[in-house]
């Protein structure tokens, strides 16, 4: 690219930030109208979705089964998925598991490999995948997959 902002064959590059793939910089990211699972809202900070981005005290299943299940909802776009749902019978695909990891990181302060969804395709398994790994990270280790 020229420093004019064009390319070799003379088109114009658009310089416009993009939006962020929850719409927090204006409707939805697919362009349509903005729904419920695409509107401007934080992501939970720790498990019960209150207080700050920040996870207080331990996580256990109970807490973390429901924050995965919500922002699976959120990615996949789909109401009422079970424990025992398969991410990529729903639909699910390596850009969509990154974006549920990029959430889960900001909602659990826990890092979840992309690894992760094909040893543990269900919102129960890697829930318990989440909260393995968060306390892994809290005593030092890392997540890994066979450190689990």
């Amino acid at each position: 690219m020229r420093s004019n902002g064009q390319t070799a064959d003379g088109a114009t590059v658009d310089r416009t930030p993009l939006r962020e793939p929850d719409g927090r910089n204006g409707g939805a990211s697919d362009g349509g109208t903005p729904s419920s699972a695409t509107s401007p809202s934080p992501a939970p900070a720790n498990a019960t979705g209150t207080g700050p981005s920040s996870v207080g005290g331990p996580l256990s299943y109970d807490s973390v089964r429901p924050v995965v299940t919500r922002i699976w909802e959120q990615v996949l776009r789909l109401d009422g998925l079970r424990p025992d749902d398969d991410f990529f019978e729903l639909g699910g695909h390596s850009l969509a598991a990154s974006q549920v990891i990029s959430r889960m990181r900001e909602a659990l302060r826990v890092e979840v490999p992309l690894a992760a969804f094909f040893e543990c395709p269900t919102i129960a398994e890697l829930s318990a995948y989440a909260m393995t790994a968060a306390a892994t990270a809290a005593h030092g280790g890392g997540a890994e997959r066979n450190g689990r």
